[in-house]
């Protein structure tokens, strides 16, 4: 709350970043592999502009933002940077498996 204040902003939050350039991702069509942005093809990917996502450890905005804007990203939405190794989504029993090797890690348990 007290970054809603400070900053006069409509709305808060986390997002890490994107582990490896989302410009240079493959598609599948009909069957084959091809570039979803040829144009950075052949780009360094150390060039590329870096690109996140929402973790999801919090939200918060404020209610009239909210209710005019109809999202929780607004025009005038900070964002809190949380480092990659302290996010996992979860979706499969990979993911389990990589949440519980960073939560080792971070936790000096190995």
């Amino acid at each position: 709350m007290e970054l809603l204040d400070k900053n006069d902003v409509d709305g808060v939050i986390t997002i890490v970043q994107f582990s490896f350039p989302p410009q240079r991702s493959f598609v599948l069509r009909d069957g084959m592999v091809t570039y979803l942005y040829p144009e950075c093809a052949m780009k360094r990917s150390q060039d590329l502009e870096p690109q996140y996502h929402d973790c999801g450890q919090f939200y918060v905005c404020r209610v009239d933002s909210y209710m005019k804007h109809h999202t929780l990203v607004m025009p005038k939405t900070m964002p809190v940077v949380v480092p990659e190794e302290q996010v996992q989504d979860i979706d499969t029993f990979s993911d389990w498996h990589l949440a519980e090797i960073k939560y080792k890690v971070l936790n000096n348990l190995e």
